[in-house]
């Protein structure tokens, strides 16, 4: 009966739609009539087949055709693929919020017991076995300050990241290149304010500027990774990720 264009977030391009009209055998259904379908999406200019087919397949609310006008039905269809795409921002992909580090317990445990023995050898090795159990006390501290202020995810086609009262989020289209670097921690990530250099993820814009530099442990990056390449599979200019094998 008709098409039109329609600009498909996920695959950053305007896709073509095709409204029909069918019947239907089924009892339920055949008294209606005519009813709507819209059918889609395909890439403006190309054939539609089954084959082709870069989105949504079809769709019906078995309304019936006559009791609105074309340009109505094409209305309908537009606010449902508008509450799609609603639905698809929303949706969580990725959630993590930074936990405590089991290996400070061993290394705590283990630089306790050594130095215990080593005792016998010098007194001043005293020192260790006191600050070892500090030394943890204060990581577990430190792990519950983050915890309770630090949470990346992806939600939809939005990279989100609250950092100490710092809550943003970043379209995954704005992202030209991801980034596997040393930088020195932001004073509310320090231990201790020390100001170490730790690895971070760096998402770079498409001027070269930092959006986000991510402490490498408040991102599981064998599950963050995989989710974000799924999310960005369809872009025209997909993020550049040159880092994987050093991860």
């Amino acid at each position: 009966m008709g098409s039109f264009e329609w600009k498909e977030y996920e695959f950053d391009e305007n896709l073509m739609f095709y409204v029909v009209r069918f019947k239907s055998a089924d009892p339920v259904f055949k008294s209606k009539g005519w009813m709507r379908m819209l059918i889609g999406a395909y890439h403006t200019g190309s054939i539609p087949t089954s084959y082709n087919l870069v989105g949504l397949d079809h769709y019906t609310d078995f309304e019936t055709w006559d009791n609105k006008t074309f340009n109505e039905h094409v209305t309908d269809f537009q606010n449902f693929l508008r509450e799609k795409h609603q639905k698809n921002i929303d949706e969580i992909f990725y959630d993590y919020i930074p936990i405590f580090d089991k290996k400070n317990n061993t290394i705590a445990l283990i630089s306790f017991i050594s130095s215990f023995f080593l005792v016998l050898v010098s007194d001043w090795f005293i020192i260790p076995v006191i600050l070892a159990p500090i030394w943890l006390l204060l990581k577990y501290f430190q792990a519950k300050k983050i915890k309770k202020n630090v949470r990346t995810r992806i939600r939809g086609y939005y990279l989100d990241y609250f950092w100490f009262n710092e809550g943003e989020y970043i379209d995954l289209q704005s992202i030209a290149e991801v980034k596997f670097e040393k930088k020195v921690l932001a004073k509310q990530d320090r231990f201790l304010f020390l100001p170490l250099k730790k690895w971070h993820f760096v998402f770079y814009d498409y001027g070269q500027e930092v959006i986000f530099s991510i402490p490498r442990h408040y991102i599981e990056a064998e599950y963050f990774f995989p989710i974000f390449k799924s999310r960005i599979a369809h872009f025209v200019n997909k993020p550049k990720i040159t880092f994987e094998e050093s991860v």
